[in-house]
């Protein structure tokens, strides 16, 4: 079996530009985690996702999901949301 589609899925050493940067140059997919705390981003993606529930996405390939986990004193939430352009 041959594969031609690869997503690298990686944890914060993937947010490094030159990993990133490789991945892409070998044509594979690049799932990357946005935290709160990353500032303007992490805001301009959370008012980019109002907006695409606001809108008809009828003609939009999309998939969410949401997790919720508790444990070691946290709760953690982990919203995803897919989109084929």
């Amino acid at each position: 079996m041959e594969i031609k589609d690869y997503i690298v899925s990686i944890d914060a050493t993937g947010c490094q530009l030159e990993i990133a940067e490789q991945i892409i140059r070998q044509k594979g997919d690049y799932l990357l985690v946005l935290k709160v705390n990353q500032g303007n981003l992490h805001e301009e993606v959370k008012v980019f996702s109002q907006q695409l529930k606001n809108i008809h996405l009828k003609n939009l390939g999309y998939d969410f999901q949401e997790d919720i986990d508790a444990g070691h004193g946290r709760i953690e939430v982990r919203r995803a949301c897919i989109l084929d352009f």
